[in-house]
């Protein structure tokens, strides 16, 4: 009897640490995606120069179709610099949105 109970929470243990796994792999690809995905949006935003729109939403074309993005432009304090800001998210998942920002 002893020994089933050492063994119901040896499986238990292992099972938890393979969810656990699962979830952290789930997270790493989003990362990974978000993170080409917003490197591509603002060098999109920084080619538009003075022309960007303040702010900006939409969604990527297939296949990242899953993910979106909102881009905004703020003034700063300092004469000529602006701050850039894109956030990428995805539909659905309980990731928070990979954010960068961009002094120029």
């Amino acid at each position: 009897m002893i020994a089933l109970a050492i063994l119901v929470l040896v499986l238990v243990a292992a099972l938890q640490n393979q969810a656990q796994s699962v979830s952290m792999s789930g997270e790493a690809r989003f990362l990974t995606t978000a993170a080409l995905l917003a490197r591509g949006k603002m060098a999109l935003l920084e080619s538009q120069g003075g022309n960007a729109p303040e702010e900006e939403t939409g969604t990527f074309e297939e296949p990242w179709s899953d993910f979106q993005w909102k881009t905004t432009v703020e003034e700063t304090q300092i004469a000529k610099i602006r701050k850039r800001i894109v956030s990428v998210s995805m539909k659905g998942a309980g990731f928070r949105p990979y954010v960068i920002e961009l002094y120029r």
